[in-house]
């Protein structure tokens, strides 16, 4: 690790405060085990600093492992591929990453995984099922499931928790309705288990559980003055933020169309955030079509993995923009919301759909990142009700109108600040619970008929324990916790998505071996298992709920009889937009105009 940031250069000012920021973790790492939190602004470099603090803490401390619970998939690969290049081929092995399967797990009664599954037998599923592995990355879901949800499966991890150095990566986006059981876990972790949990966020939530109704152990800072660095930053980086709000029916497609080429035609590399994969799908298409000369990129969970790296990594990665620059040639990039997080990228002018402040704040932060010019422009826009339809989305609706009332108020100056992010956050846990009930954060279920929520039911059980048609079942017994019920009832988020293989880079390569192989030996289902990791990278998710429409379109078919592994025809993968969605739609199907 020390060898590794020997490389990096402190030539600039941001860059001198990159690397205080890294020192005060340093120093702060001898420090006891127990609960912390790591608030530094976008692009401080929060994955190198908290790694740093972790290695040195578990050498002082003897800790068995450094784990990270990242929120999404399309960062965990680019947090693990950053913490393989610290630690360099001798420790790759070292590393496990472990999110969703290609293939979903299938589960007996007892919780274990049924004999037909090709990873039962090897190291990858018990690294897995066991997180004995010494730095581990897993996400938020798995972490939550670890210690609430029903099946063996997810008890076998439980025990990796203990005595480790856990660290939360983007820690606003934990589910809501999980926040107080969340809160409880932490206090497990640092008071029972001799474990270290770190909060690594640039938008810190205001605590959902300071009610007064639930004492939890103190939080230390591990750098006190974070305020200090923000401010530094945003001095650095001279963004301005500017409100475009209009009428509810004025942008439409073709008006932000306009404005955003309008934006990039000063040779202005421009990036476009908006908060659902269709509309960002019209807009790439209305870009591209209008404009020739420019370059217009398109993100979205449409895409396989490697095809969002290539794009990343190859097309607006901060050497493509700069030669861009140099050329006058005009850039334009429309992406959802997952560029937002850990994606290191340095746009001139940011585009921003209003959404939560905490990813407007997060979608600043990609807009003059390393201060190399005089300033940046980040402008957030109201799309057309009927553009955005946020309806089965309450959480995002929600956080979007506060969102809006905070920034487009003159009063509030417009700033994307850590105080701001704070008031943001009190007013929506806040109107959560008026929205839905005074349990919404300690997530709700209904039991026997009676309405009731994880934290009770776990502890005191009161309200099925006192209800009157619950007393005589519960008067006999000396301890009154639905440990069972509660497991059963856990679903941090709800998981109705297939994996389906596309043809985009080797993913044609991954189905023709998967396609081909018959494993019987134990060799054969490692070779097996091997094409299954590979072909992770080229898989998209789809709704299990169009599983039978895509099937009976022929827009995706089985791999194999019998085995639930799917994969796409080949002009179902558009190599602009990804998967296309819609059933019955092919990539030579699309017209010039595809708005």
């Amino acid at each position: 690790m020390n060898k590794h940031l020997e490389q990096f250069k402190a030539d600039t000012p941001i860059n001198q405060s990159r690397a205080a920021m890294s020192q005060e973790c340093l120093q702060a790492a001898p420090g006891r085990v127990g609960k912390w939190n790591l608030t530094l602004p976008t692009g401080a470099g929060k994955t190198l600093s908290s790694l740093r603090f972790a290695l040195e803490h578990a050498r002082r401390h003897h800790l068995s492992r450094i784990i990270y619970i990242i929120p999404y998939t399309s960062i965990l690969d680019q947090t693990a591929n950053a913490i393989r290049k610290v630690l360099g081929n001798e420790y790759k092995d070292c590393i496990l990453e472990h999110h969703s399967n290609l293939v979903k797990e299938t589960l007996n009664k007892e919780g274990e995984m049924e004999p037909w599954s090709p990873e039962r037998k090897t190291w990858y599923m018990e690294a897995t099922q066991t997180w004995n592995v010494p730095i581990v990355l897993t996400t938020s879901v798995q972490y939550l499931n670890a210690l609430y949800a029903s099946g063996k499966q997810y008890v076998r991890r439980m025990h990796s928790l203990a005595n480790a150095v856990v660290i939360f990566d983007e820690v606003q986006a934990i589910p809501p309705t999980s926040l107080r059981l969340f809160e409880h876990s932490l206090d497990f972790l640092a008071g029972i288990c001799h474990s270290s949990t770190i909060r690594c966020t640039a938008t810190p939530p205001e605590t959902a559980t300071e009610d007064g109704t639930h004492a939890h152990l103190i939080e230390t800072p591990i750098i006190p003055d974070s305020q200090a660095y923000f401010d530094q930053f945003s001095q650095f980086r001279q963004c301005e933020v500017v409100c475009e709000r209009k009428p509810s029916n004025y942008w439409t497609v073709e008006k932000m169309r306009d404005f955003i080429m309008e934006q990039a035609s000063s040779k202005s590399p421009t990036l476009v955030i908006v908060n659902t994969k269709k509309l960002a799908s019209k807009l790439a298409c209305a870009c591209q079509d209008l404009n020739t000369e420019a370059d217009v990129f398109h993100l979205s969970t449409n895409m396989c993995p490697a095809h969002r790296k290539e794009i990343i990594t190859n097309r607006i990665d901060k050497k493509s923009l700069e030669k861009a620059r140099r050329k006058g040639k005009a850039v334009v990039c429309i992406s959802t919301g997952l560029i937002e997080a850990g994606v290191d990228v340095d746009f001139d002018v940011i585009i921003r759909s209003v959404a939560g402040l905490d990813s407007c704040t997060q979608a600043a932060g990609r807009c003059n990142r390393d201060a190399n010019r005089s300033g940046g422009r980040v402008i957030l826009i109201n799309p057309a009700g009927n553009l955005e339809r946020l309806d089965f989305l309450p959480e995002l609706e929600i956080g979007r109108e506060i969102a809006m009332g905070m920034i487009c108020d003159p009063e509030e100056g417009g700033i994307l600040g850590n105080k701001s992010v704070s008031l943001y956050f009190k007013e929506f846990y806040g109107k959560l619970t008026r929205s839905h009930n005074h349990d919404h954060l300690s997530y709700p279920f209904i039991c026997s008929n009676v309405a009731t929520n994880m934290e009770d039911a776990l502890s005191q059980n009161f309200k099925l324990m006192t209800h009157p048609r619950q007393q005589s079942k519960y008067a006999p017994l000396r301890l009154f916790q639905a440990f069972d019920s509660a497991a059963r009832q856990y679903h941090p988020i709800k998981d109705d998505t297939i994996a389906v293989i596309t043809p985009y880079g080797r993913g044609e390569e991954c189905r023709e071996k998967l396609w081909n192989m018959n494993p019987h030996t134990d060799e054969e289902w490692e070779q097996w298992n091997e094409w299954l990791q590979k072909a992770r990278a080229y898989s998209v998710a789809i709704s299990s709920q169009l599983l039978e429409k895509y099937l009976n379109s022929g827009d995706i078919m089985r791999i194999q009889e019998g085995v639930d592994i799917y994969t796409t025809i080949p002009n179902k993968y558009d190599p602009f937009l990804g998967f296309l969605t819609d059933p019955g739609e092919t990539s030579g199907a699309l017209t010039v105009s595809r708005i």
